[in-house]
């Protein structure tokens, strides 16, 4: 029980830490080519579909293919 609490500690932190990469590598290349705002980041698919008008079908398409992959 102990050491697979230990494993899951470690996972949580290399998550954490792939996150916390992947966020920086991201900001870094924004910086450098800029993403028009329209194209940044959305918290909700409502927004996306304001933001971006792709089709609400489209992003739950996207997002299932994106689910299978995980």
């Amino acid at each position: 029980m102990f050491k697979n609490l230990q494993t899951v500690e470690r996972l949580h932190l290399d998550i954490n830490r792939l996150w916390t990469e992947n966020r920086f590598l991201q900001d870094c290349l924004y910086s450098q080519h800029p993403v028009p705002t329209s194209y940044q980041r959305v918290e909700t698919l409502e927004q996306a579909t304001q933001t971006l008008d792709v089709p609400v079908n489209m992003l739950e398409q996207y997002r299932t293919e994106n689910e299978a992959l995980r």
